[in-house]
This record gives C-alpha cells, sequence and structure tokens, in this order.
C-alpha cells in the first residue's frame, strides 16, 4: 500500500528522521505533496514535485486518483496537513486504506465549548484516566 504525507506548516525540515524511517521500512510507494504555508483566510495550494504549478484540493483529490491508479494509501499528516488531509478524505474517502492524524490541528477550535474546553477544562482527579483522557 503507497503511503502519502501531508507536512506541518514548517514543511520537510521536521521530519527527515521520521521520513527516513519510513523509507527504511516500507517497501512501497511514498508521496510526499509539497504544500507552502498558506493564510487562513486562503485556500491551501499544494505542489506534488517542486516544478509543479500549485494544484487546488479538488485538483489535489483528481491528482491523487491518478497517482494511485485506483489503490487505496495509507495517508499520514501531521500538524496543518491534517487539516488538509481531512478535506481530501472528506471529497474522496475511497483513497484512503488507512489514514494517521498525528499531532492535528483542532478543527472545532472556533467553537466557543471546544475553545473554553481546550484553554480552562480541568483534568479529572484520577490519575489513571488523565494520560487517557485529557491532552491539552
Amino acid at each position: 500500500m503507497p503511503v502519502v504525507f501531508f507536512h506541518g506548516v514548517l514543511g520537510f525540515l521536521p521530519y527527515g528522521l521520521t521520513i527516513d524511517l519510513l523509507a527504511e521500512m516500507h517497501a512501497g510507494a511514498i508521496y510526499l505533496p509539497i504544500f507552502p504555508t498558506w493564510a487562513v483566510a486562503a485556500p491551501p495550494s499544494v505542489r506534488l514535485s517542486p516544478c509543479d504549478r500549485p494544484l487546488q484540493l479538488p485538483e489535489l483529490v483528481v491528482s491523487l486518483r491518478g497517482m494511485l491508479c485506483g489503490a487505496r494509501a495509507a495517508f499520514l499528516a501531521n500538524s496543518v496537513g491534517s487539516g488538509l488531509l481531512g478535506a481530501v478524505l472528506e471529497r474522496a474517502p475511497e483513497l484512503a486504506g488507512a489514514a494517521v492524524f498525528s499531532d492535528p490541528i483542532c478543527f472545532e477550535l472556533s467553537s466557543g465549548d471546544v475553545l473554553h474546553n481546550f484553554l480552562y477544562a480541568e483534568p479529572p482527579c484520577c490519575g489513571g484516566r488523565w494520560p487517557r483522557d485529557y491532552v491539552h
């Protein structure tokens, strides 16, 4: 199964070791779409290689379908890349054989309840439950 990795806001710089280990452990294809930092108000653009023109989200879905040739992929996304992965999988869930959201952005942080709980919620008093139920 091919692997597709959507990086975070700093590009591939922080992921060198992760990508090296992934390449050692995975014999199949590994795709690393490149996307620049974007403003929150602007839709993300993605490059499948440094020479390509930037793709908007619908074009990215079409390109991924073409690259994968009907196969499902294991998607891995970190930080801001998780937002892009969520948008891709919302439009084309058939592309995913598996998906891992590592340190995902908070999709509902603009919601008052989520924001309040994220900033002010106290962890449960039971020590055994804290690591499992509360991540801040």
